[in-house]
Formats: C-alpha cells, structure tokens, sequence
C-alpha cells in the first residue's frame, strides 16, 4: 500500500528531524547510543572499529564540568564538591611560627638554669680555696658543685704520699723475713757500759749458744728446743753491788717467743769469765726475770755481787735486773725502727 510504512521500519514522531526510533537529533560531541545489530533494518557491524583517537567515541567517560572550572578526567571537580572552602594558610603559617618561638624560649630558659648551676659551684669552689688558707686557684666551671676541690685534695694523696701504712718496730722484729739485720752479741750488747738514770753497768762477758739448751737449767733448755730456738745469746754486766747475767733467745717469729714466755720455766746458766766474781751458784738464791718483745725472748739472773743469796724482793737485784733489761729493749727498738725506715 503506497504510503505505508514498511514492515520492520521505524515510524518517525510528529516534530522529528530525523528518521530513527524518535529520538532527538544527536548534539555535536554527544556520544551516540549504539545500535542493536540484527535488529530489522539495522545493517550489521563494519568490518573495521573506528580507532580510539581523541574526540568522543567509544570508551571515553562524559565529564560534567562545572562552569568556570577546568576541564579534564580527573578536574577537581571530579571528587569534590565546590563549595569546600580552601586551608588559610596564612593562619597556618602563623601558628607555626608561634610554636617555633616557644620551644626558642624553652630550650633558652633550660641552658640559662645550667649555666646559673655551674657559676654557683664555681663559686663555692673557689671560697672554700679562699677559706682553707691555701693558695688562691681560679674555679672550674665544669666542676660539680657537689664535690669541692679542696675535699678532693684532700682525698687523694700527694704524688709523694705513700698510701702504704708505715710498719712498727714491734712489726719487723715480729718475724725472722722482716727481722734481717746482722744479729751477735755485738749487735745485741753494743755497749761497754750502760747507764740508766744515774745507775752504770759495765759489761764484762758475752757469749753465743747455738744449741740453747746447753747453757739452762731446771727444764727452760726443753722449751726453748720445742719452740725450735735459733740461738741464745749471754751477757754479764756488773755493778757495786749486783752481777746480772741476761739471755736472749731468738725464734723465727713472736708466736713461738709469745708461747714460751706463758709458760716459762726455769733459768739461763750465770756467764761468769775472766774478772767477773762468781754469783748464783744456788738459783733458789737470785731473782729471775723473763719477757719477750718479737720473736725475742729475754731472761736475767741476778746475785749478790759479794755472793750473798738475794731474793726475787730484793731491792737491788730487782733494779738491777730491771735496768739491763730495759738497755736490751731499747736496743731491740732502735733494730726494729731503723729497718722500718728503710723499709719506707
């Protein structure tokens, strides 16, 4: 029938401008719909896809640009909305600056309560120098505070100063390692006569024992042979009116001289040579004495000068006694000092 539409062809709307399925006329640059191929009327695909070049096409995303905005795919627009407001920076800006002057002050007002800490500790430093008399030194500013020089000074010793305690007579004549001075009868009894406050002795024999028991009697040779005895050596000395034999036994240290002493016994034998007059045939009848100082041990028998018996009261034979002992002390002593000095 003339005038009518085909069978399968779309029929355009009253108002269209152009032919199709009544849709508007396509706006220059939109991206037209495809078409259904197959469908009736449609032809089928082109043998060759147009190449993705620029433009609108296939596979390009629409963008909705805002007015007065950039355009692009990825605009500002894109992801937010336009009426967020920008940072102030100036504000920024200022707040960081403020924050940067109050750590300046901090850290001033730290290193300014240091200094303050080290002036003071100077300070005292140098006053205590001032007030102990002693020469004026200019303080260390990195000193402690705490500590003072002069305390320091005084804690430490002197590059002179030895911090080695000095050793006592009595500790070098204590053992036979330290004791190491030549020992004789010269040594022991140097002197010819001795005098002690106003009373003089005059010596008149001296003699050695290496075997100590041969010139003791009632049991004193025993102990001295327990206590291993290295020696006992003799002197007589003789005054107006008393004779006093002293014997020296020495040991390899003061424990063993210390023992025979508390339990001593018996007496040395009278040393009687040349011109000395002849005393204490009878022990019972002479005053005995026994002592010891290191590894010495000394004892004295003392008679009557006209061979009288005496007793252990006897004013006389007592003193007599007591004045050869103290001259052999003295001289065990001065030993004993004279090896700590040179010992330092």
């Amino acid at each position: 029938m003339a005038g009518a539409p085909q069978t399968g062809q779309p029929v355009p709307q009253p108002g269209s401008s152009a032919p199709g399925y009544g849709y508007p006329p396509a706006q220059p640059g939109a991206v037209p719909f495809p078409q259904q191929h197959g469908a009736p009327g449609v032809p089928g695909p082109a043998a060759t896809p147009p190449p993705r070049q620029g433009g609108p096409g296939y596979g390009q995303f629409p963008t909705f640009a805002q007015p007065g905005q950039p355009q692009g795919r990825y605009g500002p627009s894109t992801f937010r909305a336009s009426d967020i407001d920008e940072p102030d920076w100036s504000a920024l800006a200022e707040q960081n600056e403020a924050e940067q002057r109050r750590r300046r002050k901090r850290m001033f007002a730290i290193g300014g309560g240091s200094a303050a800490v080290l002036v003071v500790g100077g300070i005292v430093a140098a006053s205590l120098y001032l007030t102990d008399g002693s020469a004026r030194v200019e303080a260390d500013p990195s000193a402690s505070p705490s500590v003072s020089s002069s305390a320091s000074d005084k804690a430490s010793p002197s590059a002179g100063q030895s911090t080695k305690r000095a050793a006592k007579p009595e500790d070098i004549l204590g053992r036979g390692s330290t004791d190491k001075a030549p020992l004789t009868v010269e040594t022991l009894f140097p002197s010819a006569t001795i005098t002690v406050q106003g009373r003089s002795y005059t010596r008149s024999a001296v003699d050695f024992s290496g075997a100590c028991g041969d010139v003791t009697t009632n049991g004193l040779g025993p102990l001295l042979r327990d206590q291993l005895c290295r020696g006992l050596y003799r002197a007589t000395y003789t005054s107006d009116k008393s004779v006093v034999t002293i014997g020296v036994a020495v040991f390899d240290d003061k424990v063993q001289a210390s023992k025979l002493d508390g339990a001593f016994k018996g007496n040395v034998q009278p040393l009687v040579k040349d011109q000395t007059p002849k005393f204490c045939s009878d022990a019972g009848a002479c005053a005995i004495t026994h002592d010891s100082l290191g590894r010495y041990l000394h004892t004295t028998i003392t008679g009557s000068k006209d061979g009288s018996p005496v007793s252990g009261t006897d004013k006389d034979a007592k003193q007599a006694g007591a004045d050869v002992t103290s001259s052999l002390r003295a001289t065990l002593l001065a030993r004993g000092a004279e090896a700590a000095k040179k010992a330092g």
